[in-house]
């Protein structure tokens, strides 16, 4: 479903229509275990993976594709044939040390040392500024989902933990394209004290320099990052409290609870961020970050 434009005579000046089909496939599995290993202690799992693949099959009107990106930062093309809102771009290949080469690269108007080098992906001898070199750069789409679930009971005390994951799928890091920004309107990450500087030409420099306005902000793939995780999604310990000698409760339970309690993956973000729209999935811009919380509490049933 997207935004069309209506005749004005309407009321309105777009209304929500479908134009394409897609297709989405694939499969899930799930397992569940119980085991009493002792009178007094027993054990419970469960888990479950689901595999998807998504494809445009059709989009209405002369153009095979819809792209939608922002003034500056992630580009999501969805295109009959693959999945929605792949992210296109330039093909990152570092940064410029020297002048010589700049000089022995293909010609990239405006690059300075520190820029970014592109891939001159047409090999037409110039890097163009526009999609003319443009190539997919990533998909936002997991390979496949899984969460695990294992409890045990002992006596009166109960345990259990959950992990949740993706693997295989990548996160554009728009934010990055802000705060790695150096034209002074923006707060900057800690990583732009390790820019590329004119005084000291680190040959091994993968920031950019502070000239950070034409080529450095375009989609490429220095935002693109694997968004690969597993979380640590809760954990619980409680305790069912005696109450045969109370005549006015049925039952107590006392509890420790965590949630969101720690995450293992290589990205610096919420890999399940997705603060944009459907055709524009996997896209950070820094939306208010998941909460680690512990709490405690108590049940009574009278």
């Amino acid at each position: 479903l997207l935004a069309v434009n209506i005749p004005v005579i309407t009321g309105f000046e777009t209304t929500f229509t479908n134009i394409g089909k897609v297709e989405n496939s694939g499969v899930e599995f799930g397992l569940n275990f119980k085991s009493n290993i002792t009178d007094n202690l027993k054990f419970r799992s469960n888990f479950n993976i689901s595999f998807n693949k998504n494809k445009v099959l059709e989009i209405d009107g002369d153009n095979d594709e819809i792209r939608s990106q922002s003034f500056y930062g992630a580009t999501s093309v969805s295109k009959v044939g693959r999945p929605i809102g792949m992210f296109w771009g330039y093909n990152n290949l570092g940064t410029f040390s020297s002048q010589e080469e700049i000089d022995a690269s293909p010609t990239q108007d405006g690059a300075v040392l520190g820029s970014f080098i592109y891939e001159d992906a047409n090999g037409d001898g110039e890097v163009s500024y526009d999609t003319q070199d443009w190539v997919e750069i990533g998909n936002p789409h997991p390979e496949f989902i899984w969460a695990f679930n294992m409890g045990l009971d002992y006596k009166a005390f109960d345990f259990n933990i959950v992990f949740t994951g993706a693997q295989n799928y990548d996160v554009f890091s728009q934010i990055e394209s802000t705060t790695m920004n150096m034209d002074g309107v923006f707060n900057v990450e800690t990583r732009a004290a390790n820019r590329f500087r004119y005084t000291t030409r680190d040959p091994n420099a993968t920031i950019p320099t502070s000239n950070f306005w034409k080529w450095e902000r375009e989609s490429n793939t220095f935002y693109v990052h694997d968004a690969s995780h597993v979380w640590l999604r809760n954990v619980s310990l409680g305790y069912t409290i005696p109450v045969n000698q109370i005549p006015f409760l049925d039952g107590a339970r006392v509890f420790v609870n965590g949630d969101n309690l720690h995450l293992f993956s290589d990205y610096v973000g919420n890999p399940q961020v997705n603060a944009r729209c459907g055709i524009r999935p996997g896209i950070d811009d820094a939306p208010y970050p998941l909460p680690s919380t512990i709490s405690l509490g108590a049940t009574f049933q009278f």
